[in-house]
């Protein structure tokens, strides 16, 4: 008894350890806050398209509309924007802690703040925390059945970064028939907006990202090409690029993304025990999470850009599903996956001059975070795949007209088949 009342309050110290540091490390962020120190940030580019924006009306800006709308409401100088973001920034990481430690586990919360430590600094200034955290809370409410706040809240993070729009089928295929249609209808409405109000220009300006012509170095295509080809990168659109991507073994690539999802997606639909409606009761879905996380992933691994802050994306999920129980191996690879993966992205981050991609070493620790990467985004597929083969080949054993003995959606599959009788 004593030793599980020692065993609790040492959990505490260690979230309240971790509590603290977060808090401490956003203070000393926003205290070293100068002109110096924000040159070349995105807050100074922020500051820019508030500027273009307000005295045009119109720019090539490579944000969606609902990101630049709030970058003109901050506005400058740039240490204002700055502390704004770092604002926004601290925001997200309580809501995330919060949902996750009120819908998953103290667990998950706990893991969430650990593998979110070293990258807070360099988090904080932009707002990629703020929209994991929209989607963080969209998934919530897919878990408590709040079907349509899930696809309006969606719907609107898509506005801030593209990437949430590949949850939409993950909801379909899953039978989240209603938080699906709900984000589809958002989306439509968003881009009817968009179009009216920038063309189809402005659309392109963030699909192409400012109509850039290469591969960002550091992305895994472009690292391939910049090993392969030998060719310097050179600065475009904000990050240093190499070759053209638009050649058609890069459409290859997109096409992989997309039957990479397309397979998931088949996954779920194939699982024996997808809910069939909204109203079905998952109190647990136990394949919604790692699909959404191995979709991200593999986008992030096709993506012609792939900044260090785009660990933000993936982090609450590795949290979410690497603590999730019961315990099953292949979960325990996601999360050694998605640690190294952090690890990784920390280690170019600290030890790498990003002003000098070209180096030996520099393409060397960009490798490893690729690396982790794909391994992260295999271990996720593989986790559904062996979750739905378990449960399929456990409701293909009951034969004699008996159905399977259902555990709670958190289980791997059937335990036994119910009498013929019963």
């Amino acid at each position: 008894m004593t030793s599980g009342l020692l065993t609790a309050e040492r959990r505490r110290m260690i979230v309240v350890g971790l509590i603290a540091t977060h808090v401490c490390m956003l203070i000393v962020v926003a205290l070293q806050l100068n002109v110096a120190a924000l040159r070349g940030s995105d807050a100074e580019r922020y500051v820019q398209i508030a500027r273009t924006l307000k005295i045009v009306g119109h720019g090539a800006v490579e944000y969606p509309p609902l990101a630049a709308t709030a970058m003109q409401l901050v506005g400058g100088p740039v240490r204002h924007m700055a502390l704004w973001l770092v604002v926004i920034t601290a925001a997200s990481d309580v809501v995330i802690a919060a949902v996750l430690r009120k819908v998953w586990s103290a667990r998950a919360a706990t893991l969430y703040l650990a593998l979110s430590v070293p990258l807070l600094p360099f988090l904080a200034l932009g707002f990629d925390l703020a929209v994991s955290a929209l989607v963080v809370v969209a998934l919530a409410c897919v878990e408590l059945g709040y079907q349509r706040r899930a696809g309006a809240i969606l719907a609107t993070s898509v506005f801030l970064k593209l990437w949430p729009v590949a949850v939409l089928p993950i909801l379909w295929a899953r039978g989240k028939r209603t938080a699906a249609a709900i984000h589809a209808i958002g989306v439509a409405c968003g881009i009817a907006w968009w179009l009216h109000s920038s063309g189809i220009r402005g659309i392109s300006d963030v699909v192409t990202f400012r109509n850039a012509r290469g591969w960002h170095v550091e992305s895994v295509p472009g690292w391939f090409v910049a090993v392969i080809s030998g060719h310097r990168s050179r600065y475009e659109s904000g990050a240093w690029r190499v070759g053209a991507p638009w050649s058609g073994w890069s459409k290859l690539m997109t096409l992989g993304v997309v039957l990479v999802a397309c397979w998931v997606c088949s996954m779920l639909r194939r699982d024996p025990r997808a809910p069939a409606t909204d109203l079905t009761p998952t109190p647990a879905d136990q394949l919604l999470l790692p699909a959404v996380l191995g979709v991200v992933a593999t986008i992030m691994i096709g993506s012609t850009l792939l900044s260090p802050q785009y660990v933000a994306w993936v982090l609450p999920l590795i949290a979410i599903v690497g603590s999730a129980s019961p315990r099953h191996g292949n979960r325990n690879w996601v999360l050694i996956a998605g640690t190294a993966f952090v690890v990784s992205t920390c280690v170019y981050i600290d030890t790498t001059d990003l002003r000098e991609p070209d180096s030996l070493a520099a393409h060397a620790k960009v490798f490893l975070r690729n690396a982790t990467l794909v391994w992260l985004a295999v271990a996720a597929i593989g986790y559904i795949y062996s979750i739905v083969r378990a449960r399929s080949a456990a409701d293909s054993t009951c034969r004699d007209g008996s159905t399977p003995i259902l555990t709670p959606a958190s289980a791997p599959a059937a335990t036994g088949c119910n009498p013929v009788n019963a």
